[in-house]
C-alpha cells in the first residue's frame, strides 16, 4: 500500500532553493512542475516535477528557504551560515525572541496610530511596551505552568527608543521573519506624491518602479521622474508647446503614498509578508487556500476515561483494573479556517506548552496512516506548513515552547483578547460538536451542572481507554465530519473544500525531516566512542563525529543528540554549534518507530537476558517483524498521553538497552533480507485497500514498504496489539 501526494506548494519569487550543494532561485510554477534558476554564472534554467522536489525534500537533498533572495541588502553584512531558527543556539533563539515581542507591540502602535517613527514618540510609548513584553516573557519562562509566588524569572534590560526603532526596521526589512533580527538588514521608509492632469499620467508610469522586487529608494524613483520629464519637455520645445513642471522630491513621495499599500507591499516584500502584515488585526486578508489560517484550541473532554491503554487493560487482573484511574482527559484541536478540516487532535493529560507542540506536529504531517489504524475508510491528508495560526491567552499557547515552535515554522501567532470566542468561531464550533454528535453516545459521558446530571454515574460507566477515545475520535473526524455538509461551506463538505481549493491555490509547504527533528524532535545527550553515538542500541555515525572522537579529550566526548521517535533512520548530532546528520551504521532504520523497536527488542531480552550484541541476524528478524506487525496501537499512540518522549528514551536506556548494542548491518544483508529500505510516494490507496489492512490474519510476503503504510499482521507482537476497540 503506498500513498501519493495530491498537493503542491506554494512558492514565491525570492525562494531559494539548494539541491546538492547547488544553489537555486525560484522561477515559477504550474501544477506539474517547478522552474529554478541557477544563481551562479552561467545561468541556467532547470524544471523539477513536484514529486522530484518532494523526494528530494524526503531524502534531505533539498534545502528550502522562504524569501531567501527577497531581503534587502543591510548596511552590515547579513548572516548567511544556513542555520534556522530552529538550529540556533538557546542563547541567541532567546534573544532573538526578546526582540520580536517588541517590534510586534510597536508594529501595533504604529497600526493604531499610537506612535511614529520617532525616537521622542517611541520613547513615550516605550513604557508600556516594555510592560507588556516583561510579561509576556514571564509567561514564556513558566512554559504553561501556574504563576507561584518567590519563583525567579529572568528578564533582559529594555533597549532605547533608537534601538528599538533599528529593530524594527530589520524586522520590517526581512519581511517579518524572526531571522531579520539577527542583523541589519536596510534602509527603509515610505514616501508619497501628486500632481496635476497633464503630468499624472506620466508620473503615474515613473511611480510604478517603486512596487518592483528591485525595492527602488523614492529618491531614486524622483531622479528618474526628472529625467523622463526633462526628456519629455525638451520634445515639447521642439513641438511648440509649453514644459511640464518637473515634480519636486516631495511630489514624488505623495504619488507613492495614493498607491495602494497592499500592491505595493506585496510587490516589494511578496506575498507572504503582505498576508502577515495585513492580517494582524481583524479578519485580515479573505481566506482563499487551505492551511491559510489556523486555529487551535484546548478544551476538557466530556467524558470519564480509563488512564491506560487497550492492549495493557487486557492483561490487567480484575482487582488490578480498579486501581486504574478514571479521569478526564485534555484535547488539542486545530481547524483550517478556509476549508473547516481537522488538521490535528491530540489528548493530554494535562494543558502544556509542549502538549501544544505535540498538536503543531501532527497538523503538518499526513496522518493517513493513524486514520487506517483507526479503522476509517478514508485518508486523513489534510496537513500543510503553517502561515497564521490563532489562539486564546491560555497558558500553554503563552509558553515559550510553544512560541519557539511556531516561529521555527514561520508562522504569525494571534492571540485575540480574552473572553472575545467570536474571534476564532471555527474552533469553538467542533468542540460544540463533539458534545453533540459523539460524546453523548459514549459510556461515561460527564454533564455541564449537577441538575442535568442527576444521578448518573459517570466513573461508574467508564470503559474506554486513551487509545479507544483517540480511535473514536479520529472515525468521527476523518469519516464522518470531513464528509458531512458544513453550514460555513455553504453546504460543501470539508473533504471537497479542501481537494478543490488545494488543486486550485498552492499551500505553505510543510517541515521538511530535517527540520522536523529540529522542531519537534527529542533531545537526549550520548557519549561519542569510535563507531559514532549509541541511543537504544543502534549506531549513529557521520564524518563530524568520527573527527571530534579524534580531537577532543575522552571527557569533551558527550554531545547532544535529537531525534525524530516517528522515524529513527536520521538523527542529529549538535558539533561546535552546528547540527549534522547521523544516519544509522548500515541503515535498515528508516521509517521505523522508536516506540516499536522497543518493544521488540524488549520482548528478545526477556528471552535472552544475559545478551549484550544483538547478532546481525537478530537484528535482521526484529526489523522484520516490526515491519510485519500489527503497529496500530503504536500509531494512536501519538494522539495520546502515552506517546514516546526523551524520559522514555533514557529510561529505556537505563533497563531495556543497558549493556545491549546492535551490531551493525551491511548494505548486502539489507538488499538480501528486505524488498525496499527507502521510503517514497507511490500510488494512491484504492477503497478496497482499506478494508484489507484490517485483516489481521492475512501474511504479507516480502511486502514494499512504502512511507505511510502499515503491514497487517502476524503473532510477532505481545498480546492485545491487534485489539480495535
Amino acid at each position: 500500500m503506498s500513498f501519493v501526494n495530491h498537493n503542491f506548494w506554494n512558492y514565491c519569487t525570492g525562494d531559494k532553493f539548494v539541491i546538492d550543494q547547488t544553489a537555486y532561485r525560484f522561477v515559477r510554477q504550474d501544477a506539474k512542475c517547478v522552474m529554478l534558476e541557477t544563481v551562479t554564472e552561467p545561468r541556467v534554467v532547470e524544471t523539477f516535477s513536484h514529486e522530484e522536489i518532494y523526494e528530494l525534500g524526503q531524502a534531505e537533498r533539498l534545502v528550502y528557504k522562504r524569501d531567501d533572495y527577497s531581503l534587502r541588502k543591510s548596511r552590515k553584512p547579513r548572516i548567511d551560515d544556513g542555520l534556522q531558527f530552529a538550529d540556533l543556539p538557546e542563547d541567541e533563539r532567546k534573544d532573538v525572541f526578546w526582540k520580536k515581542l517588541f517590534c510586534d507591540d510597536l508594529h501595533r502602535a504604529f497600526e493604531l496610530k499610537e506612535a511614529v517613527r520617532t525616537d521622542v514618540s517611541i520613547a513615550a510609548l516605550l513604557p508600556s511596551i516594555t510592560a507588556s513584553v516583561t510579561k509576556k516573557w514571564k509567561a514564556f519562562q513558566r512554559n504553561g505552568k501556574n504563576k507561584r509566588a518567590g519563583k525567579i524569572c529572568e528578564v533582559p534590560d529594555e533597549p532605547g527608543a533608537r534601538t528599538l526603532l533599528r529593530w524594527y526596521w530589520d524586522y520590517e526589512d526581512a519581511g517579518f521573519r524572526i531571522e531579520g533580527l539577527r542583523s541589519r538588514v536596510g534602509e527603509s521608509g515610505n514616501y508619497t506624491q501628486r500632481f496635476e492632469p497633464g503630468v499624472v499620467a506620466l508620473l503615474t508610469k515613473c511611480v510604478q518602479e517603486y512596487a518592483t522586487r528591485r525595492r527602488k529608494s523614492q529618491k531614486k524613483i524622483a531622479e528618474e521622474t526628472e529625467e523622463a520629464f526633462t526628456k519629455v519637455n525638451a520634445e515639447r520645445r521642439e513641438a511648440g508647446l509649453h514644459e511640464w513642471k518637473i515634480p519636486k522630491l516631495s511630489a514624488v513621495r505623495r504619488a507613492i503614498k495614493k498607491m495602494d499599500a497592499f500592491y505595493v507591499y506585496c510587490q516589494r516584500r511578496g506575498l507572504d509578508a503582505a498576508r502577515k502584515k495585513y492580517a494582524l488585526f481583524e479578519r485580515g486578508i479573505p481566506l482563499q487556500f487551505p492551511g491559510e489560517h489556523v486555529e487551535i484550541d484546548e478544551g476538557k473532554i466530556d467524558l470519564m476515561t480509563l488512564a491506560t491503554t487497550t492492549f495493557i487493560w487486557e492483561h490487567l487482573t480484575e482487582e488490578q483494573r480498579k486501581k486504574i484511574p478514571k479521569q478526564r482527559r485534555w484535547m488539542y484541536v486545530a481547524i483550517c479556517a478556509t476549508t473547516k478540516c481537522i488538521l490535528a487532535i491530540h489528548i493530554c493529560k494535562n494543558p502544556s506548552g509542549a502538549e501544544a507542540v505535540k498538536c503543531l506536529s501532527l497538523a503538518t504531517r499526513d496522518k493517513t496512516d493513524i486514520a487506517i489504524a483507526a479503522g476509517a475508510q478514508d485518508r486523513w491528508d489534510k496537513y500543510c506548513g503553517l502561515s497564521f495560526v490563532s489562539t486564546d491567552q491560555g497558558t500553554a499557547f503563552l509558553s515559550y515552547q510553544f512560541a519557539e515552535a511556531l516561529a521555527a515554522l514561520g508562522a504569525t501567532h494571534d492571540t485575540p483578547a480574552g473572553a472575545t470566542p467570536w474571534l476564532r468561531p471555527f474552533i469553538e464550533r467542533v468542540f460544540g460538536t463533539f458534545n453533540t454528535d459523539l460524546f453523548q453516545e459514549a459510556n461515561g459521558r460527564v454533564f455541564s451542572n449537577p441538575a442535568e446530571k442527576g444521578d448518573f454515574d459517570s466513573e461508574g460507566t467508564a470503559t474506554l481507554t486513551d487509545d479507544m477515545l483517540a480511535m473514536m475520535l479520529v472515525r468521527f473526524v476523518v469519516d464522518v465530519y470531513h464528509n458531512r455538509p458544513h453550514e460555513g461551506l455553504n453546504g460543501e463538505t470539508p473533504n471537497n473544500a479542501w481537494d478543490r481549493l488545494s488543486q486550485r491555490y498552492p499551500m505553505c509547504p510543510p517541515p521538511l525531516p530535517k527540520d522536523r527533528r529540529a522542531i519537534f524532535g527529542l533531545n537526549v545527550r550520548r557519549k561519542v566512542r569510535g563507531n559514532g553515538v549509541l541511543v537504544c542500541g543502534i549506531q549513529y555515525r557521520c564524518a563530524q563525529l568520527d573527527q571530534l572522537f579524534l580531537r577532543r579529550p575522552d571527557n569533551e566526548h558527550n554531545v547532544k543528540v535529537r531525534i525524530n521517535p516517528e522515524n529513527i533512520g536520521t538523527v542529529d548530532v549538535l558539533i561546535d554549534g552546528m547540527w549534522f546528520p547521523a544516519k544509522a551504521v548500515g541503515g535498515g532504520f528508516d521509517g521505523i518507530r522508536m516506540d516499536l523497536w522497543i518493544a521488540r527488542v524488549r520482548a528478545i531480552r526477556q528471552h535472552n537476558h544475559d545478551q549484550s550484541l544483538l547478532k546481525r541476524h537478530v537484528v535482521l528478524e526484529a526489523l522484520a517483524d516490526i515491519r510485519a506487525m500489527n503497529n496500530e496501537p503504536f500509531l494512536l499512540m501519538d494522539m495520546t498521553p502515552f506517546g514516546c518522549t526523551a524520559k522514555q528514551i533514557n529510561r529505556a536506556e537505563k533497563s531495556v538497552f543497558l549493556g545491549l548494542e546492535a551490531e551493525a548491518l551491511s548494505s548486502a544483508e539489507m538488499e538480501k533480507h528486505f524488498v525496499a529500505t527507502s521510503f517514497k510516494v507511490g500510488s494512491a490507496v484504492s477503497e478496497a485497500a482499506a478494508p484489507e489492512a484490517s485483516e489481521v490474519d492475512q501474511q504479507p510476503e516480502c511486502p514494499t514498504i512504502d512511507d505511510e503504510t502499515i503491514v497487517e499482521a502476524s503473532g510477532l507482537v505481545f498480546h492485545g496489539t491487534g485489539h480495535n476497540g
